[in-house]
């Protein structure tokens, strides 16, 4: 039998970063307040959240000095994320973003169903715990879920994965949660797959996401990617569609 040698090693591993703001009970005080104000006077939209109250996209324009200073929360997180990933940049990276923000206000029994946010080209995207209303075991606290969604099946192909590459300990988890906390901000790429669980407490829960991209950063589709073939599939598909109603073929 020929003799050989192998190795193994992950590849591509996601970006993420946790910060833990100290003592954010008087800023989160004033967001709350804020974002609780506005919701009186708008109904809000419907995005994917299942119940609860999701802002128009537009909170980082509410006047409001705790609205600027989260603004500057944001910018100092992807700052430290390019920091991680990229290293040395030159100045003009770390200003000139474009960011939109929302309120989520969630009581018992909402939730939101498995998204990303890539629509609009955003590249970064996160999510900031204003109020975490009732803590207490993992099935109160409506956790933050991070899916990994490449398509390999956890039951067959990673069911003897080494412990060392295992997320606590479990060879088929394929998620990573996260338990609300006041004051804790996540940054993560705008394509990561997410959602949130019920959450089952009786105070109400208050978060903030906001979505960001650069004009010098890109987000691309490679020219044989499926997202590629998938919309040039669609726009075949459409373009039919129309040539059908139009009579010009069967």
């Amino acid at each position: 039998m020929n003799k050989y040698t192998n190795t193994f090693e992950p590849i591509f591993a996601t970006p993420f970063i946790c910060i833990t703001w100290e003592n954010p009970k008087k800023l989160n005080q004033e967001l709350k307040n804020v974002i609780l104000e506005k919701k009186k006077v708008d109904e809000g939209i419907k995005i994917s959240n299942v119940g609860g109250w999701h802002s128009k996209q537009d909170f980082l324009t509410w006047e409001a000095p705790c609205v600027e200073e989260f603004r500057e929360m944001i910018l100092t997180s992807i700052k430290e994320m390019l920091i991680k990933v990229e290293g040395e940049l030159p100045a003009k990276y770390f200003t000139n973003w474009e960011i939109e923000a929302w309120a989520n206000v969630n009581e018992k029994g909402h939730a939101n169903a498995s998204h990303e946010h890539t629509r609009n080209k955003n590249q970064w995207s996160g999510v900031y715990y204003v109020e975490t209303g009732e803590e207490g075991s993992h099935q109160i606290s409506g956790e933050t879920v991070f899916e990994d969604r490449f398509y390999f099946s956890g039951e067959n192909v990673f069911t003897q994965r080494v412990p060392s590459q295992c997320i606590n300990g479990n060879p088929k988890v394929r998620e990573h949660k996260i338990t609300p906390q006041s004051g804790k901000m996540l940054l993560f790429p705008g394509t990561l797959t997410h959602r949130v669980e019920p959450y089952l407490g009786n105070k109400t829960r208050i978060t903030i996401a906001f979505n960001m991209k650069h004009p010098d950063f890109g987000v691309f589709a490679y020219p044989n990617s499926a997202i590629s073939y998938s919309l040039k599939g669609l726009i075949k598909l459409a373009l039919k569609q129309k040539m059908k109603k139009l009579g010009w073929i069967k």
